[in-house]
Order: structure tokens, then sequence, then C-alpha cells
């Protein structure tokens, strides 16, 4: 997803999979936009684990 060097490893908390709109952020804080926890993970192949508590 735009990545200059792209990371080894790219998480995502399961507990995003509660929410029906996931919030992501595009390099700003003012730049945001509306997405799904599953296009998260397709667009960024990204592994789901427990992040928090």
């Amino acid at each position: 997803m735009g990545w200059i060097n792209a990371p080894e490893i790219t998480l995502i908390d399961v507990a995003l999979k509660d929410y029906e709109i996931v919030w992501a952020a595009a390099g700003h804080p003012h730049t945001v936009y509306p997405t799904s926890y599953m296009e998260l993970i397709r667009v960024t192949d990204a592994f789901a684990m427990y992040v928090g508590q």
C-alpha cells in the first residue's frame, strides 16, 4: 500500500474484526478513510493476531 520500503511483517489486531467500519490512516491524521477489517488484511497482506489485551 504505497510503501517505499515494505515492512517484513504487518500485523492487524483481531479486535478490529468487531467493527463494521474501520477508519484507516492514509499518511496524515487528517487523511483517513473508511474500510473494513477484511479489506485491510487483503490490501496490506497482514497477519491477524491478538495485539492488545
